[in-house]
């Protein structure tokens, strides 16, 4: 299954995240990235959220699904777009999105670059982030094309620290979360770069070849600042993790075959190939130390110490190859069946600041995938699916006794069944499911380990499209009973995974009055359970919340240029919330933020 998210300016910032599961291993442009980063919206086409057999190519994923970033292409026509965003916050953005091709349309460019001032709702948190992509299509022969990207991005961050819940377990009461947290010397200079290419060669109108491969470098600098020992009061211990000369460096490529064929009353269309993907990580042990005292509600400035830290060493290679196959067999026109494997065998090896070996994980895992599609009427179809997947482990938070190490990789499978419905312009689907995986836990050692099970029950509902000619509408819903399973610690047993809400609801819409051409107007609701904060379930937990928003764009003809205008306002009713909590961790939301932009095409 993939969920495709179509994206338009203004541009944001997203990081993959699911409030169930975590959305894992992002791609781009369905080859890995090698972990999670932050990613400008300005050079994406779409988002796509790839589930099970959709999802089989990819390698190491999440059950809750695959984030997949599709650039922007080359367009037919030439495109001259401006976007200029800001919020009340000071926050800035600017981006330009320029695109040709040559007379006979056999060779195009699209240039993006974008320049942002950040500043957040926190006082004192702000950074600048230049950005600048190109992507260039040619059409070698009739049936060859040849695609090459490239983009860099720099930042240099003074970051928020995370809020905690204190000595007793409990939410401090009264904290303004515009407060500033951080040290203003304490920044996070990140460099990041990505070129990539694909080949595809069309042997008929039924069948194809690709080659395609990319590579990333991440360069930064941590200077985190920690808070511990909350009191009710407020007083906190701060320290400081400085690990200056971080990298990380992966690269994948994959070869497909891919086609359609029949076999006798048999459709099918199948995908079959390889993929290889390496990672190479290099930090230090850090310079992690406490340098001083602080007070939430009434912040201390602390002089920068000026660590120095122990160099940094390499400290992870992963080789990981896979072959797959999938086909997807079509009995008529009511019958579907999905077919697929990847047999992966992947070495993973962890190493300390002289080179030793400290763990090694190296195995090979078949993973099968298969979903049985029923079409009663044209316009409904149910299903059936199982999936099992492979992910890489995570890593050990800050403050825990094994902070920064990365785990070894987690097992998980899913069951699914629903049905999917169209009326006219509108789309019902309601499904039921299953997802076991490994748990990754906070034990009662501060240490960060893998032990027994999550297991994730739930049904989901979703319903979108058009219910007039001027009203958009796009609803869903998770109810989700989640649980730890065979634990080693009985205290664990049974309780509910940490930052794992009961439900989820979100509501979008849009209205379009014919009397007003050009204007539209939006409003959003999202709805959030409450969260624990620790696997063990004790102490408060983060409360549920209603986040509202409402907008409107004009889009008009200045002389021969479109030009759009829009005003949002999020978090209409400036709820206090949390965004995030896990861990003991907490990160507030946003307060009511009001925004505008203009965007011109010309």
């Amino acid at each position: 299954m993939t969920t495709v998210f179509r994206l338009s300016e203004p541009n944001t910032a997203t990081t993959a995240s699911n409030a169930a599961l975590a959305l894992d291993a992002p791609l781009r442009c369905a080859l890995s990235l090698g972990g999670r980063r932050t990613s400008l919206y300005s050079f994406k086409a779409r988002v796509e959220i790839l589930k099970g057999p959709s999802a089989l190519q990819a390698g190491f994923g999440a059950p809750g699904g695959l984030v997949n970033y599709v650039t922007k292409r080359p367009a037919f026509e030439p495109i001259n777009a401006l976007h200029v965003v800001g919020n009340e916050f000071g926050n800035i953005r600017a981006h330009a999105d320029f695109s040709r091709r040559t007379d006979n349309g056999n060779f195009g460019v699209r240039v993006n670059a974008a320049w942002e001032e950040q500043k957040s709702f926190v006082d004192q948190v702000e950074s600048e982030r230049p950005f600048v992509s190109l992507a260039a299509d040619w059409r070698i022969t009739p049936d060859t094309l040849f695609q090459f990207d490239v983009e860099h991005e720099e930042r240099d961050q003074i970051t928020q620290p995370d809020l905690l819940a204190d000595v007793n377990g409990n939410i401090p009461s009264g904290f303004d979360p515009e407060t500033f947290l951080g040290q203003t010397w304490a920044t996070f200079p990140t460099t990041f770069t990505l070129v990539s290419g694909k080949l595809e060669h069309f042997l008929s109108d039924q069948w194809s070849i690709v080659a395609e491969g990319n590579w990333m470098r991440l360069d930064r600098e941590q200077n985190s600042i920690l808070l511990d020992s909350l009191q009710p009061n407020g007083d906190a211990t701060v320290f400081l993790f400085f690990s200056p000369d971080q990298t990380r460096e992966p690269f994948s490529a994959r070869a497909m075959i891919r086609g359609e064929l029949t076999t006798g009353p048999i459709a099918h269309e199948l995908a079959f190939g390889y993929s290889d993907h390496r990672l190479k990580t290099r930090w230090g042990d850090g310079f992690f130390e406490e340098i001083g005292t602080t007070n939430i509600f009434n912040p201390v400035s602390i002089p920068d110490p000026s660590p120095q830290a122990p160099p940094s060493f390499a400290t992870m290679r992963i080789k990981e190859q896979g072959v797959f196959a999938h086909d997807i067999l079509s009995f008529g026109e009511a019958w579907k069946l999905h077919l697929g494997g990847r047999y992966t065998g992947r070495d993973e090896k962890s190493f300390d600041s002289t080179g030793a070996l400290t763990a090694r994980f190296d195995e090979s895992v078949l993973t099968p995938s298969v979903a049985l599609v029923f079409k009663p009427l044209s316009n409904i179809s149910t299903y059936v699916s199982y999936i099992e997947g492979l992910e890489a482990g995570g890593v050990a938070p800050l403050g825990t006794t094994n902070q920064n190490q990365q785990l070894g990789p987690l097992t998980s499978n899913q069951i699914e069944i629903g049905a999917k419905v169209e009326l006219d312009e509108m789309r019902a689907e309601a499904a039921l499911f299953q997802i076991d995986r490994t748990a990754e836990i906070v034990n009662a050692a501060n240490t960060f380990v893998q032990d027994g099970s999550q297991i994730h029950r739930g049904v989901e509902f979703s319903v979108t499209g058009r219910i007039t000619p001027e009203w958009i509408v796009f609803g869903s819903a998770m109810l989700l009973d989640a649980e730890l399973k065979d634990m080693e610690d009985p205290a664990i047993e049974g309780n509910r995974p940490s930052g794992v809400p009961g439900h989820r609801m979100a509501l979008v819409t849009e209205y379009a009055p014919r009397v007003f051409p050009g204007l539209v107007f939006s409003g959003s609701w999202t709805r959030t359970g409450s969260r624990p904060l620790n696997d063990f379930n004790t102490g408060d937990d983060a409360p549920d919340f209603d986040v509202f928003g409402l907008g409107a764009r004009y889009n008009m003809q200045l002389g021969g240029t479109l030009a759009t205008l829009r005003v949002n306002v999020d978090n209409l009713l400036d709820k206090r919330h949390f965004a995030n909590a896990q861990f003991g961790i907490l990160t507030p939301g946003a307060p009511r933020t009001v925004s505008a932009s203009m965007s011109v095409r010309f």
